[in-house]
């Protein structure tokens, strides 16, 4: 399998640049941004697939027909019942762990699965 090896490639290349650079470099996110598909290009304005910033009150969402979910993850997006979330800023990269066809970064309390294929993100 091809993106196997794409896959380990992609991890050792980062784990190596983290281990390096862990120790003088802040890893304080920064924010999260998404692919924008053909629709959203022209609803989020951004022109020949160039991504879109992810904003707390975002409503893009990615998945098979009848199990499609928000993009955004739900612990920090602005609902009703959560109209102060905290800010994505707040978390900090800790680590990373190699899956099969993924990548998980490591934020501490929380995770966020890089899928190779498809292009999947997930916060867990």
């Amino acid at each position: 399998m091809p993106e196997t090896r794409e896959e380990e490639g992609s991890f050792f290349l980062f784990n190596d640049t983290f281990q390096t650079l862990k120790d003088t470099t802040s890893f304080g996110l920064i924010g999260l941004h998404a692919d924008a598909s053909n629709r959203e290009q022209a609803q989020y304005d951004a022109q020949d697939g160039h991504v879109i910033h992810l904003t707390p009150d975002c409503d893009i969402v990615r998945g098979t027909s009848g199990s499609q979910t928000s993009i955004f993850p739900a612990q920090f997006a602005c609902t009703v019942e959560n109209p102060n979330p905290p800010p994505l800023t707040a978390l900090t990269l800790q680590g990373a762990h190699s899956a099969n066809r993924a990548i998980i970064l490591d934020f501490g309390t929380y995770f966020l699965k890089v899928s190779y294929f498809p292009f999947i993100y997930h916060l867990l």
